[in-house]
């Protein structure tokens, strides 16, 4: 009788180790979401921004570019997903899905959007988007934010970028680093931020998104570059921070550090929030 009962407890005891190492492996185990991104023409879109959310909150998981004929493909765990799809000049779209196996979701087409500016319809205007092996160029001229946005605005229709409230990144990578003119800004953060939102997009001719950055700059880790390109000399900060020494004689001016400083003999410093980085 008691050894009956134990061989009972031996054998549930196997069933429920078999069972937890089988919900293990669903877990672990990853399945192919897929499909295709085409216009209202039946094209393929190309640079499209996916963006792979949960389903229950719309909390970001991944995210990636469609490639040349328009299609993207990730790998995850079974569950319910919102696929976001995202493109300067057409409607967002959304797509709930239910992961249960590999899943091709098909041809998802994205529909052209209109603007209402002074009681007029005005279809946006597609800006020139090249990508590259490196990097995806944003071609900023044609875009309606660029008249009366800030640069925060025009960054959030950039193909490969993730632009919120208080944050920017771009999607797929660890981090970012900022350059004005090939020139790195040392902002981040809200800092980062505050400048971006100060800075008028029509002063601006095109970003360039780089994934893949190349040796002549500093990118450490995972890190990615977001590189803006200005029509003219920039007219604000975009160096690291600076520090000048004076007196109450008269100010002495001296390049040092490609930095412009204001020096004097004596050793109080404060900060100065507009130089140029030479």
């Amino acid at each position: 009788m008691k050894e009956n009962l134990l061989n009972n407890v031996r054998k549930k005891v196997m069933v429920w180790m078999a069972l937890a190492s089988m919900a293990t492996f669903l877990s672990a185990q990853t399945y192919r979401l897929s499909g295709c991104v085409q216009d209202e023409n039946r094209q393929p879109v190309e640079v499209a921004n996916v963006l792979l959310k949960q389903a229950k909150d719309s909390a970001y998981i991944t995210g990636m570019l469609t490639d040349t004929q328009g299609c993207f493909s990730f790998d995850q765990p079974l569950g319910e997903y919102l696929l976001h799809i995202t493109l300067i000049g057409s409607e967002d779209l959304y797509v709930p899905v239910v992961l249960r196996g590999n899943k091709n979701v098909g041809e998802l087409t994205l529909k052209s959007s209109s603007a209402l500016l002074d009681e007029v319809t005005v279809t946006a205007a597609r800006p020139v988007i090249k990508r590259l092996v490196d990097r995806v160029v944003f071609d900023a001229h044609n875009t309606i934010v660029s008249a009366g946005g800030s640069a925060l605005d025009l960054l959030r229709e950039v193909p490969g970028l993730q632009v919120g409230q208080n944050s920017i990144g771009i999607i797929g990578k660890g981090g970012i680093r900022v350059y004005i003119n090939d020139r790195e800004t040392k902002l981040s953060g809200d800092e980062l931020i505050d400048y971006l939102r100060s800075y008028d997009a029509s002063q601006i001719l095109k970003v360039e998104v780089i994934t893949t950055p190349p040796s002549k700059y500093d990118a450490a880790g995972n890190a990615g570059i977001i590189n803006i390109r200005l029509k003219s000399r920039p007219k604000d900060y975009v160096g690291g921070t600076a520090s000048a020494s004076y007196s109450a004689g008269d100010w002495q001016i001296r390049l040092r550090s490609s930095i412009w400083f204001l020096l004097s003999s004596s050793d109080h410093s404060e900060y100065m929030p507009n130089c140029y980085t030479l």
